[in-house]
């Protein structure tokens, strides 16, 4: 006899479901920013988010168990309520050696495929350290501008 499922977090997630979710309220997204640290001036970080009303935060907040890595936040838009949740993604390794494994394995269907093209080129280009390189900042902007265009 199957027992009841008393909240979404019991609800063991399916990788295949997992993508075509993530094609739907995930975001690919790369990070341009000054930093002092670097002798460019900038810094570049890549992002891997889902995004949620708070009502759904049990479900955001089992990715982070799920993919093992990642944080939780949640947005408010006044000092007493939570509007919105969301899992996050920005330390480089896991990204690079969980994230984009995973959505190579279980591949996104639509047009957030592109998305996740661009940002497994930027990881690659980060991964050779040409981020680092005027040339390499440069490719990464242009990769960026075209990243998350509704079309």
């Amino acid at each position: 006899m199957e027992r009841p499922l008393h909240s979404i977090s019991e609800i063991p997630l399916e990788p295949h479901w997992v993508s075509g979710f993530v094609d739907g309220e995930g975001c690919f997204a790369v990070e341009i920013f000054k930093s002092k640290a670097s002798k460019l001036g900038y810094g570049t970080n890549l992002r891997f988010s889902i995004s949620q009303h708070a009502r759904d935060s049990s479900l955001i907040k089992s990715f982070i168990s799920y993919f093992n890595c990642g944080n939780f936040k949640e947005d408010s838009r006044s000092s007493d309520k939570v509007v919105g949740v969301y899992y996050y993604v920005i330390k480089f390794k896991d990204i690079n050696e969980k994230i984009i494994p995973f959505f190579e394995k279980y591949p996104l269907q639509g047009i957030k495929a592109l998305n996740f093209s661009n940002f497994c080129t930027v990881a690659k280009l980060m991964q050779n350290k040409e981020h680092l390189t005027q040339e390499g900042l440069e490719e990464i902007q242009k990769i960026k501008a075209k990243m998350n265009k509704s079309l």
